[in-house]
């Protein structure tokens, strides 16, 4: 480690004290939180630890992780946020005899704390929101730290943000993109990385092959209603929010109803406000709005506009549709692309916030016109010419050989 990160790291930790101090409403949920910690690891040989910070992250280092327990090879995992929390435990019951998991200790002291805890001979963390003090950590048990997924989307390399981006990222022993073009961006940085991969892939090829698997049977019974329909006779509006009501003209929604027999909506948000303003807005349309109980009455004849208020199945409902929009374009970002682009729909439609999105960027480059950018509804942007040309198994073949190399460099 360089002087000049070696002291800035010293500085930062020093002032740790002050900084919680400012922050204290925060820090007691916090310490709360990380108390529920048990204080001592009990696998005997971890083989790799890994931080991750919220779901896509834990989607991303999955596929690494399960190599890793395929192997019969010891695995921490500290997560940082309660979003994750119900899945990592899940994850630990699931394989207690090689994995287990903490809460990300950032405020302990002792026996409870990061350096105390971390072990293996590789220290993973994920995308960009990763925090420097771990890097600095792990070096001071002779770790090295790995960066996957890693990406520069949206972010400054000139002046003073290059050279702290440069000095953030050069702390890394590894550093594998996610991104293509992430490749030429990080040699700007005067950075060599590997990759491109984006492991979600993997995941997501999993989760369709299992599609019936391990799900309620009311909803295995709708899944195969829908199975029994025709793609191209369906739409959907996946994490989808009112607010892009908006966006909605009628003249739009009276062709889609024209085109295809089955126009299903998928809310990113299931609370009940969102829900009923959803619903009173499709209310002139004669929607009909199903929950997990009264999904028994969907069939494959039926024909009409459907609101979802049902959880965890998104990414199954895409592969029995052709066309379908992705929420979250005209908030903050658009939300997985890859899902659908994976189960292998005709086109993908979304928003135009796709700065962050290196989902978008991948199928871009790969598959251009299955994706498009709309800055309004209009039917017009819909295609319906030949079977689009999908480069999914060719990526998704691409990340599984990049992957088998990260694993085989992290096991010697």
């Amino acid at each position: 480690m360089n002087l000049f990160l070696k002291f800035f790291l010293e500085i930062f930790i020093s002032a740790l004290p002050i900084i919680k101090l400012i922050l204290t409403p925060f820090m007691i949920g916090r310490y709360r939180f990380e108390r529920q910690n048990i204080e001592s690891v009990r696998l005997n040989n971890v083989e790799a630890s890994f931080e991750v910070s919220s779901e896509g992250e834990l989607e991303q280092t999955l596929p690494l992780i399960e190599k890793y327990l395929a192997d019969n090879k010891e695995v921490l995992l500290f997560y940082c946020s309660k979003s994750v929390e119900e899945r990592c435990l899940k994850l630990e019951q699931e394989n207690h005899k090689l994995l287990q998991v903490f809460r990300l200790p950032l405020l302990q002291v002792g026996n409870r704390n990061f350096l105390n805890l971390v072990r293996g001979s590789k220290f993973y963390m994920c995308r960009y929101d990763f925090f420097p003090e771990l890097i600095y950590y792990a070096r001071q048990k002779k770790i090295k730290s790995v960066l996957i997924s890693a990406t520069l989307k949206n972010k400054s390399l000139e002046g003073l943000s290059k050279s702290f981006i440069r000095f953030l990222y050069s702390s890394f022993d590894e550093i594998y993109v996610a991104d293509p073009d992430d490749i030429d961006k990080f040699k700007v940085l005067d950075l060599i990385v590997k990759g491109p991969m984006d492991l979600r892939i993997i995941r997501i090829q999993k989760r369709l092959r299992e599609t019936y698997e391990s799900k309620p049977q009311l909803i295995i019974n709708f899944l195969r209603a829908l199975e029994r329909t025709n793609p191209c006779e369906n739409f959907i509006f996946g994490s989808f929010y009112f607010s892009e009501t908006e966006f909605l003209s009628n003249e739009f929604i009276n062709k889609l109803q024209d085109k295809f027999k089955r126009i299903f909506i998928a809310p990113h948000n299931l609370n009940k406000s969102e829900l009923d303003n959803i619903s009173q807005f499709f209310s002139d349309y004669e929607a009909i709005t199903y929950k997990v109980d009264t999904i028994i009455d969907f069939n494959h004849e039926k024909r009409g506009i459907f609101i979802l208020d049902i959880k965890g199945i998104l990414c199954e409902l895409y592969q029995f549709m052709s066309h379908v929009y992705i929420g979250g374009g005209f908030g903050r970002s658009i939300h997985s692309v890859l899902e659908p682009y994976t189960a292998g729909v005709h086109q993908i439609l979304c928003g135009p916030m796709v700065q962050k999105s290196t989902e978008y960027s991948l199928i871009e480059r790969y598959s251009s016109s299955q994706i498009k950018i709309i800055n309004r509804f209009t039917f017009e942007d819909l295609k319906f010419d030949n079977e689009a040309v999908s480069k999914v198994d060719e990526i998704g073949e691409l990340t599984k050989k990049n992957l088998e190399s990260l694993y085989k460099e992290s096991s010697t």
